[in-house]
């Protein structure tokens, strides 16, 4: 159990710099590059593999108890909570691709690297604090006539703002 606690905390320290790097060129750019988040998700889902790989690790339990407990079944899992943590992810790139990018693809990518690290009730809940987090700027903005409804903010430094929310939330 220790050994997950700590590649769990590994696994978010990762993501911290790389949210913090991401937020930093969407503020400075308006653009998310594409190389280091693939870069970035690959590497979570190596470090998150490795465990399942190793024959001696603790089972982590089954998803009600429908898949076995091997090696090929924890990966089976591993598999699948990665892929259900991507889903905020792929929603907010709907949205971008249905509003003609409003909502740039850069957010919905970083939300899928956030979804492979963490899962996806911490992605929704980060993208829900994100959501909170940015209307006020939002109404600021229109309601001091400093922009129209054209107005784009980046939205990333939100989704770090989440994730440090999120972990503040963790550590408590």
């Amino acid at each position: 159990m220790e050994g997950m606690f700590k590649m769990r905390w590994i696994l978010e320290i990762i993501l911290l710099i790389y949210l913090a790097a991401a937020a930093a060129r969407d503020i400075r750019n308006r653009r998310v590059a594409l190389r280091p988040a693939l870069t970035i998700a690959l590497l979570g889902a190596m470090l998150q593999l490795a465990p399942a790989l190793c024959a001696g690790s603790p089972d982590t339990g089954s998803l009600y108890g429908m898949f076995p407990t091997n090696t090929a079944g924890r990966i089976f899992r591993l598999f699948l909570s990665c892929l259900i943590g991507t889903l905020p992810g792929f929603f907010l790139l709907t949205v971008g691709w249905s509003t003609r990018q409003q909502v740039g693809y850069g957010d919905g990518i970083v939300l899928l690297v956030i979804g492979i690290y963490l899962g996806f009730s911490a992605s929704l809940s980060i993208l829900l604090t994100a959501l909170l987090l940015i209307a006020p700027v939002s109404l600021f903005y229109i309601v001091c006539r400093k922009a129209g409804r054209k107005k784009q903010l980046p939205f990333v430094p939100f989704l770090f703002a989440g994730y440090l929310l999120w972990l503040a939330a963790e550590i408590s």
